[in-house]
């Protein structure tokens, strides 16, 4: 199922409810470039080739609520900008991909990610942005990455990965679980005071300061 902006035109206001998309070669679902305004609702998207969901460049203010992207073969989803993801169930996806593939990939700026499940994705649960530098890693800043649950993803539940190796990222990590986190300023040499992510935390244990250091009242603590 793909909304193309074939000739000129723009695919928007689009509602799909309660379908399902499975078993395609390639993606489930298609947003292709400059689709915007678009819902996906109680549907299930899976066992498909590749992306469950494939955003295209500038595909913003689109809303995936409440679905079950699962046994994808590539990433249950990458949004690229401005869309809201909420209440989805993302499981077991990147069984075939290699440099992309994992839960919940963002690849641009000002997502909007909330109360997902993310469990057992081959590769990252919820990621801003790849590991290997190249065209897929854009500035990705101001998302918003909140109460999520992630667990048993095979690299890491969640990671933050920096712009450039000597930039950070600003996203705002907050009341996620998850086991395995990954702050990607620590590793190359960005300011950590640049990426406020608190309150995340592991399953079964009190929560913690996902980054260590934060700037309070003119000391770093």
């Amino acid at each position: 199922l793909s909304l193309f902006p074939d000739t000129g035109a723009i695919s928007f206001d689009n509602t799909f409810k309660a379908v399902k998309l499975e078993r395609n070669t390639a993606h489930g679902l298609v947003l292709d470039a400059d689709s915007t305004d678009n819902e996906v609702r109680d549907s299930t998207i899976s066992n498909n080739g590749q992306h469950g969901i494939f955003f295209g460049e500038r595909a913003a203010r689109n809303s995936i609520i409440h679905n079950n992207i699962e046994n994808n073969g590539w990433v249950g989803m990458d949004p690229y900008a401005a869309n809201f993801i909420t209440k989805n169930s993302v499981k077991k996806n990147g069984l075939t991909g290699t440099t992309l593939r994992g839960g919940i990939i963002l690849r641009n700026s000002n997502n909007i990610v909330l109360d997902n499940d993310v469990l057992e994705n081959t590769g990252d649960g919820i990621a801003a942005g790849i590991e290997s530098e190249g065209p897929l890693n854009e500035a990705r800043i101001g998302n918003s990455i909140k109460e999520n649950s992630t667990d048993k993803n095979t690299v890491f539940d969640l990671a933050d990965y920096p712009f450039g190796k000597d930039f950070c990222d600003q996203n705002d990590w907050k009341s996620n679980t998850g086991k395995k986190l990954f702050e990607g300023c620590e590793r190359n040499g960005g300011d950590p005071d640049d990426l406020f992510v608190v309150g995340n935390g592991t399953v079964g244990t009190s929560r913690f300061e996902f980054h260590a250091k934060r700037k309070r009242g003119g000391a770093t603590k």
